[in-house]
């Protein structure tokens, strides 16, 4: 544990020269020190207990780049910098165009590309922000004001209204700048909790993420889940933990940004506990400025370019990841971007206030013909906060996705001990599509309160409950399959704990049952089952 500590240190330590930059991929990790058998020696705690938590097995993926390899190519007169064990291999600087032959030709090396190209370029994913300034409007319980629409449409004030608001959640935000994010009022509880942390500047190398000079679409991205200001506006999950990592080079677009991301992944699955989320809103397609670098669709697969192979690593590792489709659905490249093609990336897509697709939101399917994107929120627009504090309406499938992952955060804090891809595959199964999905909305809408239900095998159609919400009676009507037979009847809180237990004799089509006088407020389970049958119903207590 102590070398790998030492390592991520120096790691961060680097303070690299503005030479030209190359990416040198290596063909294995034959000289390796470590051993999967003493994973303590290269993984952190974190990573340790999130695999341990939802049995992931320890791979060759995580040991590090071998040293020997990174100290040969340093050797012969280049600077290294910054490695990735996802993708073995590490970035290098250099002037000297004969060292790089030098590299190409060693027996472990696989290739090297250069990856920094300065100069002018249409990226894909240089962000398209409006900003309007709303009229606010108030909510029943939490006064959402501007973030009404976007969070109800989901039913998140649902879960909000269970105390489910994303604590115990870490979400790790890969952006371009987070200007103000450490000053802003509407960040004040979670900045005075401790709970937004700035953890490393990728494109700059060093951990300058707060000033305007990097860009704040960050800032935007980060205001649509974790700011709390009633009346103004409130996130999808204000009480997570943020942890913010620049990748996004606001001057340039090329490939050097996706190996920022893949090395940022890996430093969150050592930072993020075992619940942890990676939000990111940038995608990559064309428009880069070595054009000979640009992706194509056939790309698109899931499996090429190096950002969604490092994103599908990271779900593997048990990080739930979540990215935005793109906003090319009106423009010639018109589909998903990456890393968004990934099997095991929650790709979200853009609606407009009343549930219909924003034009701009990208479309699948993956080069694959798998189903992109997966869902869809609200983001044209959204609702967000500018760094003066003013709060507005913003634009895109940058937006869509934290509204998303901050519900996705509630939604884990309810049901703890689910896996990242349960979760997935749970915001996938409430959303109004699932039986009919198609390649613009993917799914469609998740409904949250469903998505709860269904980690909690709720059988709602099955019987039916007369009195819901309850105050000191339930009448309810049996299933057919139980009538007229013998059956227990159980009342459970969400967490499994048990407040009435009674037997049935075989005789009944309906049932009343007196609620305890301390019961208290909240979302409770009616099941009802004997040696052959289970049913699971939910009710109310006021």
């Amino acid at each position: 544990m102590k070398q790998f500590f030492i390592i991520l240190m120096l790691f961060l330590s680097l303070h690299l020269t503005a030479q030209t930059k190359y990416w040198v991929s290596f063909k294995d990790k034959n000289t390796t020190t470590f051993k999967l058998s003493n994973p303590k020696e290269f993984l952190s705690e974190n990573a340790l207990e999130r695999r341990l938590k939802y049995n992931i097995p320890i791979t060759i993926s995580d040991l590090p780049v071998c040293i020997s390899y990174l100290n040969t190519v340093q050797n012969i007169g280049v600077e290294i910098g910054k490695s990735s064990k996802w993708l073995n291999g590490t970035i290098i600087y250099t002037e000297n165009e004969a060292l790089i032959s030098q590299i190409e030709n060693l027996a472990f090396v696989l290739n090297v590309k250069k990856i920094s190209f300065e100069g002018n370029s249409n990226p894909r994913n240089k962000f398209e922000v409006e900003e309007n300034n709303f009229s606010l409007k108030s909510s029943q319980e939490l006064d959402y004001a501007a973030s009404k629409n976007q969070i109800e449409m989901l039913k998140g004030n649902y879960l909000h209204n269970l105390g489910f608001t994303g604590g115990d959640i870490e979400i790790a935000v890969m952006d371009n700048g987070f200007p103000s994010v450490d000053t802003n009022s509407f960040y004040a509880n979670a900045n005075f909790e401790g709970r937004i942390i700035p953890v490393y500047n990728f494109v700059n190398n060093n951990d300058s993420l707060f000033i305007s000079s990097n860009g704040n679409h960050g800032s935007s991205v980060i205001s649509t889940m974790a700011s709390f200001k009633e009346g103004k506006l409130v996130g999808t999950a204000p009480n997570a933990k943020y942890y913010l990592f620049i990748t996004e080079d606001n001057a340039n677009e090329g490939l050097a940004e996706e190996y920022n991301w893949a090395m940022a992944a890996e430093m969150a699955d050592s930072i993020l506990g075992v619940r942890a989320i990676i939000s990111t809103s940038l995608g990559y397609s064309d428009g880069f400025n070595n054009a000979a670098d640009n992706h194509v669709y056939a790309d698109m697969d899931g499996n090429t370019t190096p950002i969604t192979i490092a994103a599908d690593l990271a779900a593997s590792k048990g990080i739930l990841v979540v990215a935005s489709a793109g906003n090319e659905g009106n423009k010639d490249w018109r589909y998903i971007s990456a890393p968004s093609d990934g099997d095991s990336v929650l790709c979200i897509g853009a609606v407009q206030p009343d549930g219909t697709l924003a034009g701009f939101s990208s479309v699948g399917p993956s080069a694959d013909n798998r189903l992109k994107p997966n869902v869809c929120a609200q983001g044209n627009p959204a609702a967000g906060i500018t760094v003066n504090e003013v709060v507005t309406s913003i634009n895109g499938t940058s937006f869509s996705c934290p509204i998303i992952s901050g519900m996705a955060a509630c939604l884990w804090q309810a049901n703890p001990d689910k896996s990242n891809m349960e979760i997935f595959y749970a915001i996938e199964k409430s959303a109004h599509l699932y039986d009919t999905p198609n390649n613009d909305y993917g799914y469609g809408i998740p409904n949250f309160e469903k998505a709860f239900d269904i980690l909690a095998d709720v059988i709602i159609q099955d019987f039916l409950i007369y009195t819901n919400p309850v105050e000191d009676k339930l009448e309810f009507y049996l299933p057919k399959n139980l009538q007229e037979q013998s059956f227990i009847l159980t009342v459970t809180d969400i967490s499994g704990a048990v407040f009435i237990n009674k037997s049935f004799p075989a005789k009944y089509i309906s049932g009343l049952i007196s609620i305890p006088n301390n019961l208290s407020k909240g979302v409770f389970y009616l099941v009802l089952s004997n040696s052959n049958i289970k049913y699971k119903s939910k009710f109310v207590k006021l």
